[in-house]
């Protein structure tokens, strides 16, 4: 680890698909575009403030640019309306 978030994606960059980043950051590249078993940053190189994983496809993100809330098995509809940030900090 540098401390230097970029500086360690850039070690291990053949492993991610950073293809959604905008084309003036450091780690854009097509190299992987939509390509099968590379991870992807879901939040597209922008800083992630608290992260909340109560199982697995069921985590809420909180950064710069919201939240976002991720459960498998309910509507996006419900899920925009009912569920926060706040409520799987509480669950925890």
């Amino acid at each position: 680890m540098t401390g230097d978030l970029n500086d360690d994606f850039e070690k291990i960059k053949k492993y991610f698909d950073f293809s959604d980043y905008h084309p003036d950051h450091p780690l854009f590249s097509d190299e992987n575009k939509q390509r099968i078993g590379y991870f992807k940053d879901e939040l597209n190189g922008q800083p992630c403030f608290e992260f909340v994983g109560l199982r697995s496809n069921m985590y809420s993100i909180l950064s710069g640019k919201g939240e976002k809330q991720t459960v498998k098995g309910i509507s996006k509809s419900v899920r925009q309306q009912k569920l926060k940030h706040v409520n799987y900090r509480i669950i925890v």
